[in-house]
């Protein structure tokens, strides 16, 4: 099977520094850049055929896809995943990143672990992560071609799980960039 993943492009809450996590009121979809990037896509993802494509239920994951999706003559299925969203900062959702980080510093010495209030820590999004793996193969055919489209979190956590990588160690590894094709063989 193989797995074609994509970071979500440009979101506005990127853009300003906002930690909009699994909340719509403060991302505020995809900015300009972001929207410019979801059309160049489309030449790019054009290369493949894809038998499913799976985005989180967030705008910005749809935004990036919608383009391709529309400049096809019979698109794929599109499958909504919780599964597959952004880490829920809970009470911190909104905050600046920087906030996020020194809340996080002076709470804990454990990033992986760490739970915002009401939110998830890296180990709770790993878990998810392959919890999806499991959903892939118990679903599609080792044949099927999959393109999904995430965040930024999952997709560290689903490249730490693929990739037989400490997840303790997921803040030293570089993160995917917006708008990025990564693919995966699953077996």
């Amino acid at each position: 099977m193989k797995l074609y993943v994509i970071r979500h492009c440009v979101a506005k809450s990127n853009e300003n520094g906002i930690a909009a996590s699994i909340s719509e009121k403060y991302c505020g979809g995809l900015s300009k850049a972001g929207l410019k990037q979801a059309k160049e896509l489309v030449s790019k993802l054009k290369k493949y055929k894809f038998d499913v494509i799976i985005v989180s239920s967030l705008k910005r994951t749809i935004q990036t896809v919608q383009p391709y999706i529309n400049s096809l003559n019979n698109p794929p299925k599109v499958i909504i995943s919780k599964l597959v969203s952004e880490r829920d900062l809970g009470k911190l959702k909104g905050k600046t990143i920087e906030e996020v980080d020194n809340y996080r510093k002076k709470d804990s010495t454990y990033p992986v672990s760490w739970k915002p209030p009401r939110g998830e820590s890296v180990l709770d999004v790993y878990k998810r992560a392959k919890e999806f793996v499991v959903y892939l193969k118990k679903n599609f055919n080792k044949s099927s071609n999959i393109l999904l489209v995430s965040h930024s979190n999952f997709i560290r956590c689903l490249d730490a799980f693929l990739a037989n990588k400490n997840i303790m160690k997921i803040y030293s590894y570089k993160g995917p960039k917006h708008g990025d094709i990564k693919k995966y063989l699953i077996k």
